[in-house]
């Protein structure tokens, strides 16, 4: 009967051993597809970032995913929208009296806000003002010189994005030394 015990006691061992090894390797395994997954999605968002960055700043292309992205230079949206924020704007076919815009002058990009709407036939046309100014932006805007309203106001933007733009081949390389450490750390393990 001792024996029967013994050998009883030692094959209960010997299953939670095995319980014990099968679960480590499956938390083993989880680790690893976890730690993939996490590293894949670090890489999307990095080569994502380094494609805005590249596409903003040195092709000078504004449009990211259907945004534009602007310094404001003047203090006529102040106090809602000062020197130095940036702006992101969306392309909307529904623009309001009130709402915040985008639009082309004279290449140049103002952004104030939709005083009033007037109806010719189908075709509308805004009358614009800065919060700031004491009287209404000349003439009216047609829809085609609208690039987008307001979505987002991001405040003091412009340091960060002077200091990107004035260390841009600093920050590339930065980057580049970072992604060859990662690749060379991955390619060791």
């Amino acid at each position: 009967m001792n024996n029967e015990n013994t050998e009883e006691k030692n094959n209960s061992k010997e299953k939670l051993e095995n319980n014990l090894e099968n679960s480590k390797k499956q938390k083993s395994i989880t680790k690893r597809i976890f730690g993939v997954i996490g590293k894949t999605i670090a890489w999307v968002i990095i080569i994502l970032l380094i494609a805005i960055l590249i596409r903003v700043l040195v092709f000078k292309k504004y449009d990211v995913f259907g945004y534009r992205f602007y310094l404001i230079g003047s203090g006529s949206m102040e106090p809602t929208i000062n020197v130095g924020d940036a702006v992101v704007v969306k392309e909307s076919e529904n623009i309001n009296e009130g709402d915040i815009i985008a639009f082309q002058e004279d290449n140049m990009v103002i952004v104030h806000r939709v005083n009033k709407i007037y109806t010719e036939g189908e075709k509308k046309l805004y009358q614009t003002k800065g919060d700031n100014n004491n009287i209404e932006d000349g003439g009216l805007r047609e829809k085609q010189d609208i690039l987008g309203k307001l979505e987002y106001r991001v405040p003091n933007a412009s340091n960060v994005i002077t200091f990107i733009k004035n260390h841009m081949i600093i920050l590339i390389i930065i980057i580049a030394i970072i992604i060859i450490g990662i690749l060379v750390k991955g390619l060791i393990l």
